[in-house]
Order: structure tokens, then C-alpha cells, then sequence
């Protein structure tokens, strides 16, 4: 019995290598339309191919598009993708916005905001972190976010929307940390152990993005630096000692 369940886990973990066929019936994609397709994956007459190395996977936790994933760092932005980005230029009607990707900067349109007009918008500067989504992302076009949260109708400056300027509120402390991009797509997941572990040890608000860049506000500042800390090495951490680890920091703090 133990042999065939050895057999079993390591069946059901496949490498796909550049040219290999992709079985999008197979595992989490199994309910996917086969045209539509995610990062590594290249259509070859209507036949989905690996373009690189890696694991079949799916695009983010909230999308079922098939992808391969692998430890790539550079992020490729597809349209959906929640990302956190730095304002470095602000023009009359757009936000250029550093979002880590291959093409430079992203334009998020000043009015890409919850309730936003000319006269009644926010009003960010450079070095500003906004939590936004692609609404474009074509080799041809320049990349486009948007900070519009469809979810809800009240306006940005309410704390309820979801997108927006990332800033912490009065007495509390923000931070960024960095992690791997396969790692950012897990942890926005809502079944993640790793925020599971964080949440159980630690009182503190985040913002994920599936560009590598995550943000922590917390109300005391060592908080808020250790749990930086630990997002920033958890993906080399089995889950029992990454619940070990936040254990025993919470117990130092305490």
C-alpha cells in the first residue's frame, strides 16, 4: 500500500519540458478551456505545448487559465493579475506605476479610481505603493492598471475597497517585502498555510501581488517587520517549521 501511494504522489506530479504536450484535462485545469492558455503554454494548431520548464499549473488563485510554472524572476503581466506597484511619474491623466515587469512602467489613469473625478480623485506622488489590477497587457501596447474595485460602489477613500493607495492608517507602521513569484501566487491563495500561520501568531493587514511584492501594516512596528521577515523566507520553510518559526516570534514579541 505505501508503494502505491508513493506511485501515486509522484505520478501526479509532472515536469513538462519546451515541446512537450500539455494534458489541460489532467489535474487543477481539468474544467479549462483548452484556447485559452497561460504563461509556458504555446498553442501549436489548437494543440497546447510547453514553452519552458516547469509544473502544470494555474495562473493565479482567483483564475483557472493553465499555466507552467517554474522559479522564472521576471514577471510577465497578464490581463486579471493583482499586482503592487511604485508610482515613479505622475502626469495630468496617468500614473506611471513600476510594477517590476519586462516593459518598463504601467500607466494607471488617475480616474481609474472608485468614485474618481477631476475634482474628487486621489492624489498620489512618486514613491507611492497602489495595489491595483491589468486591465491591458499586450506585447504591442503599453501595460494599463486599474485601482476600480467592481465588487463595491463606494468610493476610494473608504477602507473597504480593496484597490488603491497602500498607506498605513494613524499609529500603525507599513512595510514591503519581496518573495518568489510562485510564491506570491500561492499566498494570495485563500487556503494558504503560510498566511494561515502568519494570522494565527500575528495581528497585521497585507496586500499580495503576483509581481513578487507583498505589503504589511501592523500596529506595532516589530510587528510588522517580522512578519516581513518571515514572508520574505517562507518559501524555503516546511509548514511545520514555518508554524514553529511564528510561533515562537509571537513569543518573543509577547
Amino acid at each position: 500500500m505505501a508503494a502505491a501511494s508513493e506511485n501515486r504522489s509522484s505520478a501526479s506530479v509532472h515536469v513538462y519540458l519546451p515541446g512537450d504536450t500539455v494534458s489541460i484535462e489532467a489535474g487543477v485545469v481539468s474544467s479549462c478551456d483548452p484556447n485559452s492558455v497561460g504563461f509556458g503554454i504555446r498553442l501549436d494548431e489548437d494543440c497546447p505545448k510547453a514553452a519552458v520548464a516547469g509544473l502544470l499549473s494555474v495562473e493565479s488563485a482567483v483564475s483557472d487559465i493553465p499555466c507552467i510554472d517554474n522559479t522564472r524572476k521576471r514577471y510577465i503581466p497578464r490581463r486579471g493579475d493583482m499586482v503592487l506597484g511604485v508610482v515613479v511619474q505622475r502626469t495630468a491623466e496617468y500614473y506611471r506605476v513600476d510594477i517590476n515587469g519586462p516593459t518598463g512602467t504601467a500607466n494607471l489613469p488617475t480616474l481609474a479610481f472608485n468614485g474618481a473625478t477631476k475634482r474628487h480623485k486621489p492624489n498620489l506622488s512618486p514613491g507611492d505603493l497602489v495595489y491595483c489590477h491589468v486591465t491591458v497587457a499586450d506585447r504591442d501596447l503599453d501595460v494599463e492598471l486599474s485601482c476600480v474595485d467592481p465588487s463595491t460602489t463606494r468610493d476610494w477613500t473608504h477602507k473597504d475597497v480593496y484597490f488603491g493607495h497602500l498607506a498605513p492608517v494613524d499609529g500603525c507602521c507599513g512595510l514591503q517585502a519581496t518573495v518568489p513569484l510562485w510564491q506570491a501566487k500561492s499566498l494570495q491563495a485563500t487556503n494558504s498555510t503560510v498566511m494561515a500561520s502568519l494570522g494565527r501568531h500575528f495581528v497585521f493587514e497585507s496586500a499580495i501581488g503576483v509581481n513578487g511584492r507583498c505589503w504589511i501594516s501592523a500596529a506595532a512596528p516589530n510587528v510588522a517587520v517580522m512578519v516581513s521577515r518571515i514572508l520574505s523566507g517562507s518559501h524555503k520553510l516546511s509548514q511545520a517549521h514555518m508554524e514553529a518559526m511564528c510561533s515562537k516570534m509571537a513569543k518573543q514579541l509577547a
